[in-house]
Order: structure tokens, then C-alpha cells, then sequence
């Protein structure tokens, strides 16, 4: 069948675990009109300038209820399989990944960094910032642990001239994507900490990364075959990866691509994915860990994840906290993840709904327009 969705008749689809989707009834607790004012409305944004491009996915318990790709692409038209660059919703990956090792056996959130990094032993902290770029360094007072780096409290930041005495960053930016994993985090855990651990919240890609060297230490294989085994293949993510292979790319749009002999995966922001895939990996999340039958969490792992962790700690935006490499919003027990340029991908139990919004172009005021029309299309558990 076509992918097209007639919004009008709610044609509703199952999130399947392959590549193909089949009809089902519509769940109820869906309002018609509002999801055809979705769809209006993200047009009237796209030719308002306000956004390029983008595929959405909204799924009612299971149920996919809106599926739309709107605008362009660079010179292409936005298609429902486009893939795109997911950035920094790979850290839910990457977060689900080290919970798995941890359910292995194969380490504890509160293991401190260095057990599984060597290199991470003896790291300093910034205890003043003298004139120029002359650093007091001290010891903190205890060590990174796993649990720091999944909640951003661990203090590690990224490589900045007034914060290390290396200012040539020698594998900041396209640089960086030709190295290994291990040669990156290897020269990460020469940087101080920016503050004590545990102490502050300040979102840290570093820490992902230095996350998916465990991964690959821990499980004595690469982070991205880690993440395929685990996890794509198990949810039928069939779109997803991290080095595109070459008959994927017409699907890509105008998103950078790695440059050739690239090596480096990116475990904070390097996942390739369609909304339809990226609505599988969270409807597994929203089932207590569960997918097709088949386990890949356990719901005791999913409920710490999505729990808040961080405590009072005040973060990047009033009413958000955060779990295990998700955001978390108190106030509705909603849980997810966003990306730079207005991207979103999040759970809503209280509405048992997932909802994904790709987007090419966008903005914070377009993402948080479509997030409020989704909760007002689908408004209550039933």
C-alpha cells in the first residue's frame, strides 16, 4: 500500500518492525479535524518561510495516526522515507546501549569512568581561570561516574582555547569525523572538568562520546555494530546507521554527508534515521522495553531512564529535567529528545502517544506549535 495517509479518514497504519506498514483501525480518542489542521498549518509555515522541510509521525498506542513529509529538502522534495541526520537524538541510542551492558552484567551506572577508560585517571578540574588562558587546575573530589555522563552533571565540556592549553583542538569538526572513537575520547580525558561532578547540569556531547568508548570497550566491539545489533535490527530500524551506504544516499536530501575514509561515529550526534524508524525505537520505550514480542530492556530499566535524575538542578529550559539520556518534563512525565534546528522525538504516556518531528530548517516556535496541535489532536488515554 501507498504511505500517503488521508487525514481526513484517519487511514491508521501500524508502526511495524519492517519496512512495510499494515492497516488497522483507528485507535479512539482522535480528533479528525485537528490532525487536518496539522497538516494545513505546517504548510502555511513552510511557505511563511518559517520552515524548509519535514516528515511527522504521530502514533496512538501503537497506532500510526498522522505520517506527512512537507516541503523541501535542499532541491528535493521531502519524502515520509527521508533520512535524515538525527544529531542529537542518537544519545537516546547511545543511553539505551549502556543500560543494555549494564542488564549484561557488564558494568554499573555508578562505575566510575576510568574502571572501563584508563585514560580517564587522574583527570583535573578547573578550580580558577587565571589571566589569558593560564588554568589553576585541582583533583575533584571524586571521579566521572556512567551515571554523570547520562544525566550531562559530569563536567566534562567541549574542547575550548580558554579551557585547555591546547588551543589548536586538533580534532574539533569534519577533522574529527577521520579518527577513531578511541583516539577522540583518548584526547578528551586530557581536558579538565568544568566543574565538580554531580554538582552542576550543562548538556555535554563529550560525554556521549566518551559513553560509546565504553560501549565498545564493554562489549568488545564498535559502537555502531554494537547499536545495529542491539538495537536496529531488533526494531526493524532498517533505515538507520551511522556511515551511510551508498544506496541509501539518494534518500539523504541536502544533510552534510561524512567525507570519505570517515571513522568516527558519533555517539552524541552521528545517527541517521527516518521518523519512522526513530517512532519504532521510542514505541519500545513507550512498551516498557518490549518491541514485536521481543525484549531488548527490561520496564524496570525503561522507568529509571524516564525518571527524573537529576533532581532540583535547573537546566537548559524552566520545566524540563532530566532521566538516562532523555529529557523529562515533570509536569506531564513526558520524556524524549530534541535536536539543534528544532527537531523532536518524544513519548507522552499520559496519552499514550509517540510523536516524532524531523525537521530541515525549522525552529523552536515551529516544533513547539506542531507538539501543541499533536497534544490537542489526541487529548486524552482513551
Amino acid at each position: 500500500m501507498s504511505l500517503s495517509i488521508a487525514l481526513a479518514t484517519i487511514t491508521a497504519v501500524t508502526v511495524g518492525l519492517g519496512a512495510q506498514e499494515s492497516p488497522t483501525a483507528a485507535p479512539a480518542g482522535i480528533d479528525p479535524a485537528r490532525l487536518s489542521q496539522i497538516r494545513s498549518t505546517m504548510k502555511g509555515f513552510v511557505e511563511a518561510g518559517k520552515l524548509q522541510g519535514s516528515v511527522a509521525l504521530v502514533a496512538k498506542r501503537g497506532v500510526v495516526v498522522l505520517h506527512e513529509a512537507f516541503g523541501q529538502d535542499g532541491d528535493k522534495p521531502m519524502r515520509m522515507d527521508h533520512i535524515l541526520q538525527v544529531r542529537s537524538m542518537t544519545k537516546m541510542l547511545t543511553a539505551a546501549a549502556i543500560v543494555m551492558l549494564a542488564e549484561d552484567g557488564g558494568l554499573l551506572l555508578s562505575d566510575p569512568v576510568e574502571k572501563h577508560l584508563p585514560e580517564f585517571r587522574g583527570q583535573m578540574m578547573i578550580g580558577a581561570l587565571q589571566s589569558g588562558e593560564t588554568l589553576e587546575l585541582r583533583p575533584p573530589s571524586r571521579a566521572v561516574t556512567i551515571r554523570d555522563l547520562l544525566t550531562h552533571t559530569s563536567g566534562m565540556r567541549p574542547d575550548r582555547s580558554t579551557l585547555t592549553a591546547r588551543p589548536e583542538a586538533p580534532w574539533e569538526g569534519g577533522v574529527r569525523a577521520l579518527q577513531t572513537l578511541s583516539a577522540v575520547v583518548a584526547y578528551r580525558a586530557e581536558l579538565p572538568l568544568e566543574f565538580e561532578p554531580g554538582t552542576r547540569w550543562a548538556y555535554s556531547g563529550v560525554g556521549f562520546e566518551t559513553l560509546g568508548r565504553i560501549i565498545e570497550v564493554v562489549s568488545k566491539q564498535p559502537y555502531e555494530r554494537f547499536i545495529d545489533e542491539r538495537i536496529f535490527k531488533p526494531l526493524g530500524m532498517t533505515d538507520s546507521f551511522f556511515f551511510p551506504p551508498d544506496e541509501k544516499r539518494i534518500r539523504m536530501g541536502s544533510m552534510p554527508l561524512y567525507p570519505p575514509g570517515a571513522r568516527f561515529p558519533g555517539p552524541g550526534s552521528g545517527a541517521n534515521s527516518t521518523a519512522r524508524d526513530v517512532a519504532s525505537f521510542l514505541q519500545m520505550m513507550a512498551d516498557g522495553g518490549t518491541r514485536g514480542g521481543r525484549r531488548l530492556l527490561s520496564a524496570s530499566s525503561v522507568r529509571e531512564m524516564t525518571t527524573i535524575q537529576t533532581g532540583t538542578l535547573e537546566t537548559w529550559r524552566p520545566g524540563a529535567s532530566w532521566g538516562l539520556g532523555v529529557e523529562v518534563r515533570p509536569s506531564s512525565g513526558m520524556f524524549g529528545h530534541g535536536t539543534w534546528g528544532g527537531s523532536y522525538a518524544w513519548v507522552d504516556p499520559s496519552r499514550q502517544l509517540v510523536g516524532v518531528f524531523l525537521g530541515v530548517g525549522g525552529s523552536a516556535e515551529v516544533r513547539d506549535a506542531f507538539m501543541a496541535m499533536v497534544a490537542a489532536a489526541v487529548p486524552n488515554k482513551r
